[in-house]
C-alpha cells in the first residue's frame, strides 16, 4: 500500500502535470487515480491509517554504510506506564516494528545490587550537604531496623534477637554508599509503607509499564540493559556538590515518617500526573528536569550514544527508553540535546515511524 506521507501535494502536481505523462495515456490515467486517491485519503483515512492514531513516538535510526544494516528502533516511554502509550499507535506501529526485532534493550540500572556501587570520588564538603547526607543515613538506619525486625520474624534464634537486630541494621546503614542510600531509601518506601485498609477499589491506573508489555509479547527476544553496572553511579556522582539536593529530594519523597495510609486515590492520582507529563514530553519534545532527572538522565544518554556504533551487528534492536533521554532537557546539574540529535550530529540517519 503507498503511505499517505507518500501521496503529497508534490506527487498529485507531478501527476497532473507532467506532459510526458501525457503523452502515454495509460500511466497517465493510472498516476491521475493515484493522485486522486491521495486527495480522497487526506479526507477519508483508511483503515490502516486510522489505527495510526496517537502521538507518534518511534524513531528508526541507522548508520549510511553500515555494511551489515543494523537497524535501531528508539520508543519513547514513561517508566511506570502511562495510559498515553496505550492507543492505537501502539498497537499499529510500535507492535510490529517491535516483534520484527531482535534485540530488545531497557534501562536497568537502577536494579543493579546497591552493594556493586562505588563511592563518589570527592566526598560533600559543605556542612550543608554534610547534615542532608548524615540525616539520610539516619533515616535508613531507623527504616533498616524495622526491616531487618520483618525479616528475623523467619529466622530462629539468636537472628531474632532485638540488639543483634539493631546491630545489623547500623552495620548495613554505614556500609552504604551515598547511592546506596537513595537506593535504599526507595526500596524501603516500597517495602515497609503502611497498606491500604480502607479501600478495597482496585484503582483504574496504573497501566502496565511498557517493557513489561513488550516481553510479554514476545518471551524469547533477547534482553540486554542500556546501562553498565555503575552507570546510575556515576551519574550520581557527576551531580558534584549538588548531589546533596539529590539525596534531599529522595529524603522528601521516600521519607516514611511522612506517610499516611494510600487511600488509593493518591495512586490515581498519581498516575494522571505521569499521563499528563508523557504526554507534554511528546508533544512538545522538551523537558524541565529536576535536579535528579537531570543528572541521571544526561549523563546516562551521553553514555548510551557513545555505545550505539559498538552495537552495529546486523540485527534490529528495539531500544525502549525513557522519553527524558530523546528529546533537549534542562536541569539545575545537566541540560542536554537529547539522544536523537546526538546520534543525527553522529551521522546517523534518524526518522520518525509513522
Amino acid at each position: 500500500m503507498i503511505g499517505k506521507d507518500f501521496m503529497d501535494k508534490k506527487t498529485i502536481q507531478i501527476c497532473f502535470a507532467n506532459k510526458r505523462l501525457h503523452n502515454h495515456r495509460a500511466l497517465k490515467y493510472l498516476c491521475q487515480l493515484v493522485a486522486l486517491v491521495a486527495l480522497a485519503s487526506a479526507f477519508f483515512p483508511t483503515e490502516s491509517q486510522a489505527g495510526s492514531e496517537g502521538i507518534p513516538r518511534l524513531w528508526r535510526a541507522s548508520l549510511p554504510g553500515d555494511k551489515k544494516d543494523t537497524v535501531f528502533y528508539i520508543l519513547a516511554i514513561s517508566h511506570a506506564g502511562s495510559q498515553v502509550e496505550y492507543d492505537e499507535y501502539f498497537d499499529a506501529v510500535v507492535v510490529p516494528a517491535y516483534l520484527g526485532s531482535d534485540v530488545l534493550h531497557f534501562e536497568d540500572g537502577g536494579k543493579l545490587p546497591t552493594n556493586t556501587q562505588p563511592e563518589c570520588k570527592k566526598s560533600l564538603s559543605s556542612p550543608a550537604g554534610i547534615a542532608i547526607l548524615n540525616q539520610a543515613r539516619a533515616t535508613v538506619g531507623r527504616n533498616s531496623v524495622e526491616y531487618f525486625r520483618r525479616l528475623a520474624k523467619f529466622l530462629p534464634a539468636p537472628a531474632n534477637d532485638e540488639a543483634l537486630i539493631r546491630s545489623n541494621a547500623e552495620n548495613f546503614t554505614q556500609g552504604l554508599s551515598e547511592y546506596s542510600l537513595v537506593q535504599v531509601l526507595r526500596a524501603q518506601y516500597i517495602y515497609l509503607q503502611p497498606q491500604s485498609s480502607t479501600n478495597d477499589k482496585e484503582p483504574v491506573y496504573p497501566f502496565q509499564p511498557v517493557v513489561e508489555r513488550l516481553v510479554q509479547l514476545k518471551p524469547s527476544i533477547q534482553i540486554k540493559s542500556m546501562d553498565e553496572p555503575d552507570d546510575m553511579a556515576r551519574a550520581f556522582c557527576s551531580a558534584g556538590e549538588k548531589r546533596a539536593g539529590i539525596i534531599d529530594e529522595y529524603m522528601k519523597t521516600y521519607d516514611l515518617t511522612r506517610l499516611s495510609n494510600d487511600d488509593g486515590e493518591s495512586l490515581d492520582s498519581a498516575a494522571k500526573e505521569i499521563d499528563k507529563r508523557m504526554r507534554s514530553a511528546l508533544e512538545d519534545q522538551f523537558l524541565h528536569l529536576d535536579i535528579s532527572e537531570s543528572a541521571f538522565t544526561c549523563f546516562r544518554t551521553h553514555l548510551w550514544e557513545q555505545r550505539f556504533k559498538d552495537m552495529l551487528d546486523g540485527k534490529v534492536h528495539f531500544l525502549a527508553l525513557g522519553a527524558g533521554h530523546l528529546f533537549p532537557s534542562t536541569g539545575p546539574v545537566a541540560s542536554c540535546q537529547g539522544l536523537l540529535q546526538d546520534l543525527h550530529e553522529n551521522g546517523f540517519m534518524v526518522e520518525k515511524v509513522r
